[in-house]
């Protein structure tokens, strides 16, 4: 185990504690660690989902997946518990801002040394007003968190570039991200009819291995197909 996961794990486990200390508990009781955030949200300490790897053991399709490695001594969901916890202590005052950006990015670092793959998703860089710098973080939050959940490179960068964007008021981008994403819903739905819902928001390129991986043909192949030349009978070998 290293340094950052320890940290995670004691973070983890101080909010694990004040939610214990929070219930009336007797003898037998089995507990959930649940606490009220400083927002009013109620959240259950190691609550989390991953869609894309049920989605994609249910349908034996391992080849959408990212394969990424987390960090040593870890489970899959602690560095999705980490965040949230993270955040909760930075809203009580207990650490400032920038100490809260500092532990992201060294946490995505990390990951990123780890997994060279991540290094082609282009992160905004941590430079310049608060406002870049708050993107920045927004983007490193949620890639760690498609990292924990198995999402490939490709899901990855389309919600980090795409589905986030808009928050960010960048007018020059505005038609061209608005035009890829209700491309992506509408090819979505379509494989949505054939394979049931996918509870993630997958690229085109996923979209596309889990249409064909459920036997549907792309426009390209049936035009490929219609176009290909009839072969000339070979000779037989004498």
């Amino acid at each position: 185990m290293n340094r950052i996961s320890a940290r995670i794990l004691t973070l983890i486990d101080f909010y694990k504690q004040e939610a214990v200390a929070q219930v009336k508990v007797k003898p037998g009781d089995r507990i959930y660690p649940a606490i009220t955030l400083s927002n009013g949200q109620q959240y259950l300490i190691g609550e989390f989902d991953t869609p894309a790897m049920d989605f994609s053991k249910h349908h034996n399709m391992p080849q959408i997946l990212g394969g990424h490695k987390i960090l040593p001594g870890l489970e899959r969901g602690n560095m999705q518990t980490y965040l949230v916890l993270l955040s909760e202590t930075k809203r009580r005052g207990v650490i400032s801002q920038k100490e809260f950006d500092r532990k992201v990015i060294s946490l995505w670092n990390e990951l990123a040394r780890r997994n060279t793959a991540l290094h082609n998703l282009k992160l905004a860089p941590y430079e310049g007003d608060d406002s870049n710098k708050h993107r920045a973080i927004y983007e490193r939050w949620y890639a760690i968190m498609g990292v924990d959940d198995d999402f490939n490179v490709n899901d990855i960068k389309f919600f980090t570039q795409y589905i986030m964007l808009p928050q960010f008021h960048f007018p020059d981008r505005e038609k061209h991200v608005k035009r890829k994403i209700a491309l992506t819903e509408k090819f979505k739905d379509a494989v949505e009819n054939i394979t049931g819902q996918m509870y993630w928001r997958p690229s085109l390129p996923t979209l596309k291995l889990v249409f064909q991986a459920a036997g549907g043909t792309t426009d390209s192949e049936k035009q490929s197909k219609t176009l290909k030349p009839k072969q000339k009978n070979k000779p037989e070998p004498s």
